[in-house]
């Protein structure tokens, strides 16, 4: 499976409220592709991902909280899920990421690249 996502100025989009940006670093994207599948007993996927956003690409409160920065980042994301058992899901996520945007880095440094490696055990019912 591929998937792509790409976004650009509120204004665009149907019934959006543009409330104006403080410059042009309004665009996003992410594009991801799994192989494998993760539904029955014994499954393995693999999924890899990328996305790029500008400072104002996204809402930053409900925009990225798997890493440090919530916009103005390039990610690399590696993904492994094994199923277990039935309705369950083993994952292990390991994100790659630094401040896409010099200029609005904050506290992180501009060219250094980020890791974080989360672990986690889901279960439906």
């Amino acid at each position: 499976m591929i998937a792509v996502m790409y976004g650009s100025e509120m204004s665009r989009e149907p019934g959006a409220i543009h409330l104006g940006a403080i410059d042009n670093e309004d665009a996003g994207f992410g594009v991801d592709l799994s192989i494998g599948r993760a539904s029955a007993q014994g499954d393995w996927r693999f999924t890899y991902g990328y996305a790029r956003t500008d400072v104002d690409a996204v809402l930053s409160a409900f925009s990225q909280d798997n890493i440090g920065i919530a916009t103005n980042y390039r990610l690399h994301a590696m993904t492994v899920e094994y199923t277990p058992f039935p309705k369950t899901a083993l994952s292990a996520i390991w994100y790659h990421y630094r401040p896409n945007d010099p200029e609005f880095a904050g506290s992180n440094a501009a060219g250094d690249w980020q890791n974080r490696f989360r672990l986690y055990f889901q279960a439906s019912f």
